[in-house]
């Protein structure tokens, strides 16, 4: 669902509407099925909500957009743009859920919508992101971000910290271990605002001596 005083919802429903979707998985949503129901009112969207306390009650046709219903929002204090526990916790109890169901083989992939970072830590849940979520509740020690745009893969090196302290963390890192990835080192070169190059630290170089190197200048 993702926050749900947020564009979450929404995007979930009306990718739920493209007959793409339904051509290769058969899709339900995890969150508040009164928080769907409403968006579904206030945009006069033409699908019906079937909320469903498991998987196997889902019916899987288009139009129809099921709903396993965790029923941890109160729409009458829900206000949306706004920061709240109320939010946090609904959007996290969502996330956490789509692991479970996903960790027990109910279900064979998860999607997640936008959270609001600072609202989940409201909630008392503490996690930068996804990320930390998932790894967290899949026990995994050893993970990141990868990003994917047809034969681009990009991994973060740093994540949700500001760019001075960006520059302060670069270092060696390990290269991901994926045939699709070319065997170089690729550096981004940031640049100050006046043009002034922001130096990479030296153990971050060093490794890639003597390889091809695609530098990405980066403003």
């Amino acid at each position: 669902m993702g926050d749900p005083a947020s564009i979450g919802p929404e995007i979930a429903i009306k990718a739920l509407m493209n007959a793409k979707v339904h051509a290769i998985c058969r899709p339900l949503l995890v969150g508040d099925a009164g928080v769907f129901n409403d968006i579904v009112q206030r945009l006069k969207l033409p699908v019906t909500i079937h909320a469903i306390s498991g998987v196997s009650d889902a019916t899987f046709i288009p139009g129809t957009v099921d709903v396993l219903d965790l029923k941890n929002v109160d729409l009458g204090k829900l206000q949306f743009g706004e920061i709240s526990a109320m939010a946090g916790n609904a959007s996290f109890e969502a996330v956490k859920k789509v692991i479970d169901l996903a960790m027990a083989g109910d279900i064979d992939a998860t999607v997640t919508g936008p959270i609001n970072k600072k609202s989940i830590n409201e909630a008392g849940h503490h996690f930068a992101g996804h990320t930390e979520i998932y790894a967290h509740y899949t026990g995994t020690k050893k993970y990141a971000m990868l990003l994917v745009e047809e034969n681009m893969r990009v991994i973060h090196v740093s994540t949700h910290v500001s760019l001075r302290q960006a520059c302060d963390l670069g270092g060696a890192v390990e290269q991901p271990e994926d045939p699709h990835t070319r065997p170089a080192q690729d550096l981004a070169r940031l640049r100050r605002t006046q043009g002034e190059p922001v130096r990479l630290p030296g153990p971050a170089v060093i490794p890639a001596r003597g390889r091809t190197i695609h530098r990405v200048n980066v403003s």
